[in-house]
């Protein structure tokens, strides 16, 4: 059954549920299934101790409830974000059992909202790849089959949250990083407006723990959550291409993985805060107050010069008949080849750069990287006028199904051709990289034992409208089966959740 976290709010609000419980039951859930799926990095293992505390606050003031949008919701965060009581590997040996002096603003925040954190995900080295794997933890198995790839590199996020070891999971994208994994594992993620969530304490780059101290320095703050909620440090949402700060990372997004568009929306609540690193006044987090209609939906089912697996063109066709009885209009949209590729091969400059600061830590000169900027931003306008006479643009994730362990990055067989491992995995997200612009991945059908997903692209700086409108999609589509791990093999324990729900209750989960 599946539980959101407006009703696991629910459930805590009229003590049906103890967040002890709450605890019990995701902790059962991680030693059930990681040992099989390997998406941990590390596991809390006070969470049983912040799950009575929170219970104890809970206990005397009940209406912590209405300011803290995750108080004591199970979460996972990807192995990237530095944490003072959990080690921040990057799934590098280099850095296996690393403990920080200080958490990420990110970390800080999560805290702040009362999130119950139950450990973090593995990814592979330093995040550099589309499939979860490294030295530490072994591969990371798809829950739908343990021998095909969650994808990556928030594939361990994907898998867990998938599998319900939490209810929210926090990611970060550079090429695809939460779109891939959450169409490979059945969930929702959303990357948002590049600038719109810091990416201050991200490792790599491996100078985060250094940069976070400074700024907490500069602000004087003792706690680094301060310097997204309080601090004016940064600059305005026009700015955030014109001008780089020394931790910004052009291309990098942090955003959240969820089973379901209202679990992201929660997450955004603490995301999306007033002030943050690169933006004194970022918009507040407003939600539509009404349902989305005279909506406007382009859909590219595939790009000709992509080969593209036939499943998912044919998933994205059949989603089209869907939107349209849901009262959209729908166009098919051809994204012209000659801007798709000024879109890769910047993008393609931009990532080399960021892989260059992970294995060099040295940065390029400033002209060139100004250069590139204004290249960039004409780009970037090009694709932003493609949006005058459309509200959001569907495009498939990957050209390839979720894919056999491929560790040495053989070329990928799609409808019979053998294409190379990244073209049949990056060629549709790179390009949204590079613009910046909001991005729900929304998974919409089972073929063949797998999820398929789909992007859905909206201007930049709509990430609250996306979200909405992924929320009634979802009304539309219905609720997906679960992973099949989670019918093979049952839990040892019962589970708190089902025992205390009464079914003749009826809930509204959107």
């Amino acid at each position: 059954m599946l539980i959101t976290i407006r009703h696991l709010r629910d459930l805590i609000a009229r003590k049906i549920l103890a967040i002890s419980d709450i605890e019990t039951a995701a902790s059962n859930r991680i030693a059930t299934y990681n040992p099989l799926v390997r998406a941990m990095a590390s596991i809390n293992h006070d969470s049983n101790m912040d799950a009575f505390e929170y219970n104890h606050i809970f206990s005397s003031t009940p209406n912590v409830l209405h300011s803290r949008f995750l108080f004591g919701v199970p979460t996972i965060v990807k192995d990237v974000f530095l944490t003072k009581d959990l080690p921040t590997s990057a799934g590098s040996l280099r850095y296996a059992g690393l403990f920080n002096t200080v958490d990420s603003p990110l970390i800080g925040l999560l805290d702040d909202h009362g999130a119950l954190i139950m450990g973090k995900a593995s990814v592979p080295e330093f995040a550099l790849d589309v499939q979860t794997f490294n030295d530490l933890t072994g591969i990371c198995g798809n829950p739908w089959n343990l021998d095909f790839t969650a994808g990556g590199s928030s594939g361990g996020v994907a898998a867990a949250v998938s599998l319900a070891f939490a209810h929210a999971g926090i990611g970060s994208d550079l090429a695809g990083s939460l779109r891939i994994p959450a169409s490979y594992c059945g969930i929702s993620s959303l990357k948002p407006t590049e600038g719109r969530v810091s990416t201050l304490g991200h490792f790599p780059p491996f100078n985060s723990e250094k940069l976070v101290k400074k700024m907490m320095q500069i602000n004087g703050y003792e706690k680094s959550s301060f310097l997204l909620t309080e601090s004016s440090y940064g600059k305005s949402p026009n700015d955030i291409i014109e001008v780089r700060d020394e931790g910004y990372y052009e291309c990098l997004t942090v955003g959240p993985m969820a089973r379901t568009v209202d679990d992201l929306i929660y997450q955004a609540k603490v995301l999306f805060t007033p002030k943050t690193e690169y933006a004194e006044r970022l918009p507040n987090f407003k939600l539509p107050s009404s349902y989305l209609r005279n909506v406007n939906v382009a859909v590219t089912p595939q790009l000709d010069f992509i080969p593209t697996d036939k499943r998912i063109v044919e998933s994205i066709a059949n989603f089209e008949e869907i939107l349209t009885n849901s009262g959209y209009e729908v166009e098919e949209k051809i994204l012209d080849k000659e801007l798709y590729k000024e879109m890769k091969t910047l993008y393609n400059w931009f990532g080399q750069r960021f892989i260059k600061l992970v294995e060099e830590e040295k940065d390029v000169s400033n002209s060139n990287m100004e250069l590139k900027t204004r290249e960039r931003k004409i780009v970037m306008n090009k694709f932003e006028e493609l949006f005058d006479s459309i509200d959001f643009w569907i495009f498939p994730v990957t050209p390839a199904m979720p894919f056999r362990h491929n560790l040495y990055h053989e070329p990928i067989e799609i409808n019979g051709q053998m294409v190379p491992y990244w073209k049949a995995t990056i060629s549709y997200t790179i390009p949204f990289s590079l613009t910046g612009n909001p991005v729900l991945t929304f998974p919409i059908t089972i073929k063949d034992g797998f999820p398929i997903g789909i992007q859905i692209v909206a201007p930049k700086w709509h990430d609250e409208r996306l979200l909405q409108f992924g929320r009634q999609l979802e009304r539309s589509r219905g609720l997906l089966p679960q992973p099949s791990l989670l019918d093979n093999i049952p839990p040892e324990e019962p589970d708190p959740f089902l025992e205390a729900i009464d079914d003749s209750l009826k809930y509204d989960y959107f």
